[in-house]
């Protein structure tokens, strides 16, 4: 199973260096649009990873989309530049989370 990620330049850079599929948005109100291509397109997505601070208005419609699909899993992921411990736990926690999601 695949694993995408849905975010901003630098987001999705740091997913597609660890071997996800990446889908890059600009301006922030096409996460929507961006699922709307992905979702059909393929039937063999296990995980999206959804940068976190692009989506905070649209919890509903996010949602909505869970409700209607069991598979793929989505899942917000905050951003790295946001402050967190260290960058090499940032690593770990992206690293181990394609590892779940490529079991799954």
């Amino acid at each position: 199973m695949k694993v995408f990620a849905v975010g901003s330049e630098m987001f999705t850079t740091i997913f597609k260096s660890i071997g996800c599929e990446v889908y890059t948005v600009i301006p922030p109100y096409t996460v929507m649009e961006a699922l709307g291509k992905i979702l059909p397109a393929n039937g063999d997505i296990g995980l999206i990873l959804i940068q976190s601070d692009l989506v905070r208005d649209m919890r509903a419609e996010l949602t909505k989309i869970r409700l209607k699909n069991h598979l793929p899993i989505i899942y917000m992921v905050d951003p790295p530049f946001q402050p967190r411990g260290t960058s090499e736990g940032y690593r770990k926690e992206l690293v181990n989370l394609v590892t779940e999601a490529q079991a799954v």
